[in-house]
């Protein structure tokens, strides 16, 4: 007679190989059954091999494994066994709620804008060109698609998101995790907000004066535009009602020598790392000779040094000093011309990427072509997209650095996301910018597809996609704005209560939680999929 095995007494390689047909919701489960079980798959290095097998994506994990914690004996960790618990139960939580769509909880942030009552500043956000569609052959009288995105009020960087709190009448930093508050020290009075960037521990903000500074012509006015920077640092042992982050000031700069009119026309685009900054500045030509091309110019600057000068307080610039923020790098349409990525009046550019290590600048410009029956019934129904990224070397003589970029976009449906294949041909020269370029932490992408608008957030790193749209949009039948949440093996639609907070809305965030703008209400709204922690104040 066979004497029955109870799965605690199996072997501890046999567990582990069971474990590997388990989901995390059953290894959870598994703990409700006895005491026995519990303490079966409660144990750490149990724990330890599912994280590595089920959720080797999760950022707690990728964080285990840069430390070295997920090989060798676990008490080398230093980590006691509560801690694989909590980990594991803690992401095993987060990766449930993202499979089914479903938010843990919802905060709403009270937002300031132009319109609200005591709102001390004014925001007047440029506007994007993020991609150009242009027009297909095989369609009637040609068919033009822009999808601009704009500028929001607000930044969001690694689980820190700056915003204009509607009570506090001023710029916070919040520390979503923690829920604690932190105030930004810029006095918005007199001032105009053209772009909020928080990267790096780095948090930049490029404003103007609402008085202007002299007459361009007899219809516009220039502006003084300048850059101001903030450090972004941790509190060492903050107590935990207190903030854990303080914002100090760094240094300011003006983002041009004679300042740009407020209007949709003038635009410029930047980027910032710990210790430069990189701005792009495109203007229609005002000439009254008749030229028409328009100005452009490429710059980066010096940020590192702190410097308490504020050129915004010496309108004459007599009291500058040597140190601060200076221009290592510039180039005007000779050179822009020069390395192919002059813009003329058929803009193609989208973004600028810096890299300090390599010294570089990248300049991404590109264009998409619809496939030949992308209105149709024919079978091609796809966005190609063709582009170069070309990297100008801003310290020292080196050469430059280009890539021809080529893509396709498949039509995304209701049942099936949009599929996205890269190919990078003909590369000569080195791949590591473009290695470089591929694995950062996040980025935004667009996609445009038989008339509907689809824009997304990938957090790269967890290789998590958020897809945001109105797929299958018909005229007669237009479909409902949806946002799926998307990774390798599995993606799922947000439920229709979570997503009626961020209809319209451009998104950010990563594998913890989404972030969007309620557009009715004027409330920053963050879906959770982790558990609350506390309520934010």
């Amino acid at each position: 007679m066979a004497v029955p095995c109870s799965l605690p007494s199996l072997p501890e390689e046999l567990i582990h190989l069971i474990i590997q047909h388990l989901d995390t919701t059953d290894i959870v489960l598994c703990r409700f059954v006895s005491k026995t079980w519990y303490d079966v798959f409660a144990n750490p290095y149990l724990l330890r091999t599912a994280l590595k097998s089920h959720l080797g994506n999760a950022r707690e994990v990728r964080r285990l494994k840069c430390e070295g914690a997920l090989t060798g004996p676990i008490e080398s960790t230093g980590r006691d066994p509560a801690y694989w618990v909590h980990t594991f139960d803690r992401v095993a939580a987060r990766y449930h709620n993202l499979k089914n769509g479903t938010p843990q909880y919802i905060t709403n942030l009270s937002q300031c804008d132009n319109d609200s009552g005591g709102w001390p500043g004014h925001h007047y956000s440029i506007r994007q060109w993020d991609q150009v569609f242009y027009k297909s052959a095989s369609i009637a009288n040609g068919l033009l698609f822009f999808l601009e995105q704009k500028e929001q009020a607000w930044t969001y960087d690694d689980g820190l998101l700056v915003y204009a709190d509607k009570r506090d009448r001023c710029y916070v930093l919040l520390d979503i995790q923690d829920a604690t508050k932190t105030d930004v020290p810029f006095h918005l009075q007199g001032r105009c907000i053209r772009r909020i960037r928080l990267c790096h521990q780095v948090l930049l903000i490029e404003w103007a004066e609402n008085r202007p500074y002299h007459k361009l012509n007899d219809t516009e006015s220039v502006h003084r535009h300048f850059v101001t920077a903030f450090d972004v640092e941790l509190i060492p042992k903050s107590l935990p009602w207190l903030p854990k982050w303080s914002v100090t000031y760094r240094n300011e700069w003006k983002l041009h020598f004679l300042g740009l009119p407020l209007n949709q026309l003038d635009r410029f685009f930047s980027v910032h790392t710990t210790t430069h900054y990189a701005v792009y500045i495109w203007q229609p030509n005002r000439s009254a000779w008749g030229e028409d091309t328009p100005l452009e110019l490429l710059a980066v600057w010096d940020i590192s040094q702190r410097c308490d000068y504020r050129p915004s307080d010496d309108p004459s610039g007599l009291g500058r000093p040597e140190l601060g923020p200076r221009v290592m790098f510039k180039a005007s349409y000779k050179l822009l011309d020069f390395y192919g990525i002059r813009q003329r009046d058929n803009p193609r550019f989208q973004k600028l990427r810096l890299d300090d290590g390599d010294g570089m600048v990248y300049f991404h410009q590109g264009e998409g072509l619809s496939g030949s029956g992308i209105l149709s019934d024919d079978s091609d129904r796809s966005w190609k997209y063709e582009g170069s990224i070309v990297g100008i070397p801003f310290i020292g003589l080196g050469p430059s650095w280009r890539s021809e970029v080529a893509q396709t976009w498949h039509t995304w449906t209701k049942e099936q996301p949009a599929i996205s294949s890269f190919s990078f041909p003909n590369i000569e020269t080195s791949t590591e910018p473009m290695q470089a370029y591929e694995h950062n932490r996040s980025e935004e992408f667009h996609w445009t597809s038989d008339g509907a608008r689809l824009k997304g957030y990938r957090d790269c790193s967890a290789a998590i996609n958020f897809v945001a749209g109105q797929p299958d949009q018909e005229q007669d039948n237009p479909a409902d704005w949806m946002i799926h949440i998307w990774a390798d093996g599995w993606n799922a639609p947000l439920k229709q209560s979570a997503l009626n907070c961020l209809k319209y809305s451009c998104i950010r965030g990563d594998e913890r939680w989404i972030i969007g703008r309620h557009q009715r209400l004027n409330e920053i709204v963050i879906l959770h999929f982790d558990k609350k922690p506390s309520t934010i104040s």
